[in-house]
C-alpha cells in the first residue's frame, strides 16, 4: 500500500467520524489527530504508528456504539500495517 491510497483510508474515517453525532472526547481526539496527520506532508512511520495504537485502543470503545465506525477502524488499522511493512 502506497501513502496515497492510506490516505485515502484515512479521508474516509475522518469522514465517518465527522458524520457520528457524539460529544464523546475520545472521538473529537481521533478525529483532531487524524486531520493533523492527514495535514503533514512529511509524517512518518512512527507517526502512522501512533494512529494506529490510538486505532486499537478506540475499537472497543467505539464497537456497541458505533460498529460501522469500528469496522472502518479495523480497515485502517490493517492498511496501516501493510503500509508499514
Amino acid at each position: 500500500m502506497n501513502k496515497q491510497e492510506l490516505h485515502r483510508e484515512l479521508e474516509r474515517l475522518h469522514r465517518e467520524i465527522s458524520a457520528t453525532d457524539s460529544s464523546d472526547p475520545r472521538l473529537g481526539k481521533l478525529k483532531a489527530d487524524l486531520e493533523a496527520l492527514l495535514e503533514r506532508e512529511d509524517a512518518e512511520s512512527s507517526h502512522y504508528g501512533d494512529l494506529g495504537d490510538q486505532l486499537k485502543d478506540g475499537i472497543y470503545h467505539f464497537d456497541a456504539n458505533y460498529p460501522q465506525l469500528a469496522k472502518t477502524m479495523a480497515q485502517v488499522i490493517d492498511s496501516l500495517a501493510l503500509f508499514n511493512l
